[in-house]
């Protein structure tokens, strides 16, 4: 029985575009993660991890390749395929804590 991989990457490039210059963030990203399997992106500051995890989260849309997590092809639903927790905190100090975590609801 052949085990399918629950994340799979195949050819994945993301461009950024500004007026007439691009940036390319993502060149051909290819890998897979197999159900259960731990995996950790390592790499120098502005080497593309984020982008890579937005577009895994369907935040970012990519620009060429393969994006498949299950058996969902990219784009996902953001709101109730995939969770995302961001370096940075994001609270609102001056909301309370449930007022936080609702906070997506009310938008």
């Amino acid at each position: 029985m052949t085990v399918e991989p629950f994340i799979h990457l195949a050819g994945v490039t993301k461009v950024y575009r500004t007026g007439r210059e691009e940036h390319l963030a993502i060149s051909d990203a290819t890998f897979d993660v197999m159900p259960g399997e731990l995996v950790s992106l390592v790499g120098p500051s502005g080497c593309g991890k984020s982008t890579l995890l937005k577009i895994l989260a369907g935040l970012h849309p990519h620009d060429g390749g393969e994006v498949r997590i299950g058996s969902t092809t990219h784009p996902f639903d953001p709101a109730r395929d995939v969770g995302m927790v961001f370096q940075a905190p994001l609270l609102l100090k001056w909301r309370r804590i449930l007022d936080n975590v609702l906070l997506p609801a009310e938008l």
